[in-house]
């Protein structure tokens, strides 16, 4: 079997010398706790309409589910970052152009950032995806590996499961309507990245630069990671998988950290 971090052996089990475990195996399979099977229990139904919701939340708290849509995007993987976005609704904003989010999950590498912190910190920056919530799951694959006997930890490496909701936008940059439109959506973009890293402000490439005075390198800049905004006249840059804080760049090149995609 796999987790997100590679394959798993578990320990071989005789069920004629060991019927015992393999109780206890059918005990947890046909148990009554979804969790204990895969299900991730914070995405339900209630009143015939799918929600999703970050980790302990009450079932009367309106701010922290999100009623799903559709899915936006998901990869097709075992082994990896296993990210999967959906559109969905924010029903307790009054905020018309805040109502619709995305809802994005994903397994990172423990020795890395999980991209809410780096959202939380571009957070009011023109030209830069937009959070509005965030959380990380209390387990690991390295906990889940703990578990299961005789599991190896050879060339391992950890990762944490986190969600992120961040005001959904418009459509991929690609969709452009007009040659001018397409060329101001990526000045924008950049612009805002160069604003984290800087602090200094400019009239050009806003995005990116604002980032940058923020201390915030991106480092994935492509047709990809930009999006129009709502109204189609600016752009929008997104996913912040691979960013890192420019404070760690001195650390970062003498330590080589894999990502888990």
């Amino acid at each position: 079997m796999f987790d997100r971090s590679g394959a798993v052996e578990a320990e071989a089990v005789d069920i004629n010398k060991d019927p015992v475990t393999f109780v206890q195996l059918l005990a947890v399979l046909t148990g009554r706790k979804l969790e204990n099977v895969g299900f991730d229990t914070t995405i339900f139904y209630e009143e015939g309409q799918r929600y999703i919701a970050l980790p302990n939340t009450k079932a009367d708290d309106k701010n922290n589910k999100f009623r799903i849509q559709s899915i936006h995007f998901q990869r097709q993987d075992i082994v990896g970052r296993g990210t999967v976005c959906w559109d969905a609704v924010n029903e307790s904003e009054h905020r018309e152009d805040w109502k619709r989010v995305l809802v994005k999950d994903a397994w990172v590498s423990c020795a890395r950032e999980t991209e809410d912190a780096f959202l939380w910190e571009a957070f009011g920056v023109e030209g830069v995806s937009q959070i509005v919530a965030s959380c990380g799951f209390p387990t690991t694959t390295y906990a889940h590996r703990t578990g299961i006997r005789g599991a190896a930890f050879d060339d391992f490496r950890s990762a944490n499961h986190f969600r992120v909701v961040v005001k959904k936008e418009g459509t991929n940059v690609i969709n452009f309507g007009t040659p001018l439109a397409f060329i101001k959506a990526f000045k924008t973009a950049i612009k805002g990245e160069f604003a984290l890293e800087s602090r200094v402000t400019s009239d050009a490439l806003p995005a990116h630069h604002a980032l940058v005075k923020r201390g915030i390198l991106h480092r994935d800049i492509s047709i990809n990671n930009i999006i129009m905004n709502a109204d189609g006249t600016d752009g929008v840059l997104i996913d912040f998988d691979v960013a890192i804080f420019l404070e760690d760049l001195e650390y970062m090149e003498g330590h080589v950290h894999r990502t888990v995609s």
